[in-house]
């Protein structure tokens, strides 16, 4: 990194390694805002021993009504067997 100063500074290089991964597998799942509390509950419950394999996050979107909230719980993996329930059995509740 270049600069620095002031919070500022400008990435010159990126170095990526890559990993021998067949198959990934990902989505998201959406959930009304008013489980908003329970969804977020439960996902973070579920980090604590999710698999390294997997890769998470969890977003709250603006819906098109002005308090209408949408959460988005979003999950990635590579070839890992089983629907998203398999996953992340709060899905279905």
């Amino acid at each position: 990194m270049r600069g620095g100063k002031g919070n500022f500074g400008i990435v010159t290089s990126v170095m990526v390694d890559l990993l021998p991964i067949d198959q990934i597998y990902g989505g998201g799942l959406f959930f009304a805002g008013e489980r908003a509390r329970d969804v977020l509950t439960a996902w973070l419950a579920w980090t604590q021993d999710l698999d390294d394999r997997l890769s998470t996050s969890v977003v709250l979107l603006a819906a098109p009504g002005p308090e209408d909230v949408i959460v988005h719980v979003r999950i990635a993996g590579p070839g890992l067997p089983g629907t998203a329930s398999a996953w992340w059995p709060h899905c279905a509740h």
